[in-house]
């Protein structure tokens, strides 16, 4: 599950970013998990793969996924943490809850050290 299914497609959520639909659901994001660099991203068997180490402190090979109402988690076997940020807030990608994500997923790593 933890493999890269689409190695031949590095960015292929980065690249081309769809336009949401309908914008009362989501806002425009060109990337879920920036990276300084842009690392080749990976995709799993139902989740995005942060390939390398992420700018909160990730390691190689996280798993990460959201949902509409943003919803966050990530999976970090090489760590050994796991996170989840929910909230009921839309549209998805609302800055403020992406800052909190950010935050507490740095938080969680910086307490590793």
């Amino acid at each position: 599950m933890f493999e890269n299914q689409i190695p031949e497609f590095p960015d292929f959520a980065r690249n081309t970013p769809l336009p949401p639909t309908k914008l009362e659901f989501a806002n425009p994001a060109p990337e879920i998990y920036p990276q300084e660099g842009q690392p080749p991203q990976g995709w799993g068997l139902s989740f995005m793969i942060t390939q390398e180490p992420g700018v909160t402190g990730r390691g190689r090979n996280t798993a990460f996924w959201a949902g509409i109402a943003n919803l966050f988690w990530w999976c970090d076997r090489e760590k050994g943490v796991a996170g989840m940020i929910a909230s009921q807030v839309l549209p998805f990608g609302d800055p403020n809850i992406l800052g909190q994500w950010f935050a507490c997923e740095t938080a969680v790593y910086d307490s590793l050290s």
